[in-house]
């Protein structure tokens, strides 16, 4: 239950007093210093709010499954209704009802997004809302620690964040100079520029959209790595808030400067001498679990499970997934630039061949015995404390039968979990017990025995095509995978573990690959005296953190004075009305909006000006000396009404300028 809100300390209600006067926050500070509690709050008050008001919703997310658990949500991936993020934006584009009903956008854990996948939602979100504002004006509520881990390159990385289809290898890249034209914002390269970005890593996509004659024309750096160097971040026009006081480490302040200073990749002697005391075992405590083996790599956790659950007497209990794909189809490009195949199944052994499956919390087999160290995964009874990530031990194995439901009526239909019952021969192989049905594990939380039964885990996503420009092919896809919700808890990936809070636990820094897994693993416990140091030698090279994020944060600790102007997509606006003989003057609509520009082709380059009933002047290509007008809506109303008047009125504009 959340504490009342006087107990928020003050930054905390400075970052909810921006969330309701409607602001774009971004929630960050170091590991314990109440995040995940302050974004609790929030979200139980902004979906209080829209649920009194009666429209509207919150989007609720995180970029991994463990993430979105922690705070009772969804994967983006799922939300976004993108798969495995592998299609177009026009296909992602169609999902109107979620976009446009969504009120509120929380990403927890946006260090871990991808810089290509958070432009790819952006731009899904400026065309189902018809608004040039980065997701399309939702409110945004971003929470994390770029300090922590970064995001893992993915799938949605081969991808132009623009359009969304397939780029060339990076190898086969062709880069932009630094001069181009279409790189003429100079104070944005400076902004990026100071985060990290190589000037030389320009891209312009110059792929075809499907069913008309134009380029996507998307500018992006491929040398980003995470969020804040993309180009649609500065466009958020964020509220950063940084928690600074420690909750998870309170009454170890020492141990909470020396996290500090770990965070920023820095040891001092100090540290390291005090790192040098914390390899023995960590001190105990009241609870009858191992501590928890934190660790770089999978093969790692894999091998501490599998030797700690062979360690314990008894046969095993094998339990395989059922894994069911309906409705599954795709659409095959032949490649001719119109012509598509469609209505090809897809069978479950091609969707997990696909990857489909890889984003669910459950394994596809689980190995069990009595005494095994578990992990809950799924939310089951808030109030009896079986909840996402609840450690307990296995105390047995009971047998159970299944009731045939509905047999009798004429809508009798065979449900998942019967069909599961019915296939226990088959999903529990090495069962060699007598007696029917098949074996429930029951697990202790602390609270007393638990059966812990096998749950529907499901991922429903839309796909949308054109096909030859004209007609739309819709389908809706369908995967669940029926498993008990548990894992082996003996070990875990640090990556698993950003976000949770220990009692106790040993940490293996073995061979390290990204910035921040030091200062995750380390930060886990509330105390030092639960943390234990496995190998304590590669604790000075395995405490590294990121140039690019250290820039970043010393930008949002002291930020720059002068405005910073955002670089834009440069696209060949549609004429409206051409005037021919009028000095090469004409009007624009700019895109689908109801902008009119008028251009003139003959000046020289003009700094950004106000005057009259006209709103921005910007130079759009230097080499050329083209000069934009954007006019305001009562000016555009007035072109729009006088025609007639249109040859007098429009030098009359321009003497402003020239």
């Amino acid at each position: 239950m959340l504490r009342p809100r006087n107990k928020l300390d003050e930054a905390q209600r400075r970052a909810l007093e921006h969330v309701k006067q409607g602001h774009n926050v971004f929630l960050t500070g170091e590991a314990g210093t109440g995040k995940s509690y302050a974004l609790r709050y929030i979200i139980r008050y902004l979906k209080y709010k829209y649920w009194k008001e009666g429209s509207g919703s919150v989007g609720v997310t995180a970029p991994t499954g463990v993430a979105a658990h922690n705070i009772a949500g969804r994967t983006l991936h799922s939300w976004a209704g993108i798969g495995p993020g592998d299609g177009t934006i026009d296909e992602y584009s169609k999902r109107l009802g979620l976009w446009r009903e969504t009120k509120v956008l929380i990403v927890d854990e946006i260090s871990m997004v991808h810089p290509a996948l958070f432009d790819m939602l952006a731009e899904i979100g400026r065309r189902v809302r018809k608004d040039p504002r980065p997701f399309g004006g939702i409110q945004l509520i971003f929470c994390g620690d770029f300090y922590q881990l970064p995001p893992i390159d993915n799938q949605v990385a081969r991808n132009c964040p623009g359009c969304g289809q397939r780029l060339v290898t990076e190898g086969h890249r062709r880069y932009l100079s630094p001069s181009n034209p279409h790189l003429t914002d100079i104070l944005y390269k400076r902004h990026m520029y100071s985060y990290g970005l190589d000037p030389t890593r320009w891209l312009r996509c110059a792929n075809h959209l499907d069913w008309r004659r134009a380029t996507c024309d998307f500018l992006w750096n491929d040398s980003a790595k995470y969020a804040f160097q993309t180009t649609s971040w500065p466009q958020c026009k964020l509220k950063a808030v940084s928690l600074k006081i420690p909750h998870r480490h309170e009454g170890d302040e020492g141990w909470f400067h020396m996290l500090s200073e770990i965070r920023r990749g820095i040891v001092s002697p100090t540290t390291l001498e005090y790192l040098k005391t914390l390899d023995r075992a960590p001190a105990a405590n009241n609870s009858s679990l191992d501590p928890v083996l934190l660790h770089t790599r999978r093969e790692g956790v894999a091998f501490e499970n599998t030797r700690k659950l062979a360690q314990l007497p008894g046969s095993s209990y094998n339990y395989f997934a059922m894994d069911v794909a309906r409705h599954i189809k795709i659409l095959c490009y032949q490649g001719d630039g119109s012509s598509w195949e469609e209505g090809k199944v897809v069978t479950t052994s091609d969707t997990k061949s696909r990857g489909f499956f890889d984003g669910l919390q459950t394994a596809s087999q689980v190995q069990l015995k009595v005494g095994a160290q578990v992990m809950l995964l799924w939310n089951l009874n808030q109030r009896r404390g079986l909840v996402n990530g609840a450690k307990g031990k296995i105390v047995g194995f009971r047998r159970c039968q299944y009731v045939q439901y509905r047999k009798e009526s004429k809508a009798a239909h065979d449900t998942d979990m019967q069909l599961y019952f019915e296939r226990s021969a088959k999903y529990f192989p090495s069962v060699d017990e007598p007696g029917d049905g098949f074996p429930i594990p029951i697990v202790d939380f602390g609270k007393g025995p638990v059966p812990i039964f096998p749950y529907r885990e499901a991922q429903v996503f839309e796909n949308v095509k054109y096909l030859s420009g004209l007609r739309r092919f819709a389908s809706r896809n369908e995967m669940f995978r029926i498993q008990v919700p548990l894992v082996l808890a003996w070990a875990f990936t640090i990556h698993k573990a950003q976000g949770q809070t220990l009692d106790s636990a040993k940490l293996n820094l073995d061979r390290p690959f990204v910035p921040g897994q030091a200062y995750v693993g380390l930060s886990r416990t509330r105390v030092s005296q639960n943390l234990q140091i496995l190998n304590y030698d590669s604790i000075p090279h395995g405490v590294f953190a990121a140039d690019e994020v250290f820039k970043f944060s010393n930008r949002l600790e002291n930020p720059p004075v002068s405005k910073i102007s955002v670089l834009r997509r440069r696209r060949r606006p549609r004429p409206l009305l051409a005037l021919r003989g009028v000095r090469g003057r004409s009007i624009w609509r700019y895109g689908q909006t109801s902008l009119k520009i008028i251009q003139n082709s003959r000046r020289g380059l003009f700094r950004w000006r106000l005057a009259g009933g006209i709103g921005r002047c910007r130079t759009v290509t230097p080499g050329r000396s083209q000069v934009l007008v954007r006019l305001t809506a009562g000016m555009t109303k007035l072109l729009s009404n006088r025609l007639d008047g249109l040859k007098t009125l429009v030098p009359s504009i321009l003497r402003y300028f020239f």
